[in-house]
């Protein structure tokens, strides 16, 4: 009896659970995917396009911050890692007291790396790290300025978007008709 009527309760509640989500019902797409369903390839372009001016000025802004404070940074990021460094005071040894003359002429030497100073990778790697954050700005703004770039190169004649081509007396074009749109 008390097993029956488990059975019946379970019956029930699996009766009124809502049935998963089939194939057809697929949510909603977000960013990037959303624009390119929308316009095509020209919206990836536009974000790869923003993305190409976004980066320079990211390594231009970390490069403006100046060599010292980078310095502080890496060693704060390495020391986070358990990557500490030993700090030795530049005009004199602790030990002896006395002025060590390597380091004094330059107190940090250059270290190479593939012919690149570690100085410069060191910048780059926090700028990508600042323009990879920086997404939340980049998709908004493509999102703002592609409808413009799509309109603006349809009117120069491109085939782009997702825009149906109609002939002159506006019925669809043929597949010959939408190939020589992008040369004539």
């Amino acid at each position: 009896m008390l097993r029956s009527s488990i059975f019946k309760m379970a019956r029930r509640f699996a009766s009124t659970a809502t049935p998963p989500p089939s194939s057809s019902q697929q949510p909603p797409k977000k960013g990037i995917k959303a624009l390119m369903a929308k316009y095509g390839y020209s919206a990836l372009g536009v974000y790869l396009g923003l993305s190409a001016v976004d980066l320079p000025l990211s390594f231009l802004f970390v490069h403006s911050v100046g060599p010292e404070r980078m310095e502080a940074w890496t060693s704060q990021v390495k020391g986070y890692f358990g990557y500490t460094t030993e700090e030795k005071s530049l005009e004199q040894d602790a030990e002896t007291g006395h002025l060590d003359p390597e380091r004094a002429k330059d107190p940090q030497p250059t270290q190479k790396w593939f012919g690149i100073d570690r100085r410069l990778i060191a910048e780059f790697g926090v700028a990508y790290a600042l323009h990879k954050s920086l997404i939340f700005i980049r998709i908004p703004i493509t999102a703002a300025i592609t409808p413009a770039v799509v309109r603006q190169l349809q009117k120069w004649g491109f085939n782009v978007g997702k825009a149906v081509t109609t002939t002159g007396l506006g019925s669809k074009a043929t597949s010959k008709q939408r190939f020589g749109s992008w040369f004539f």
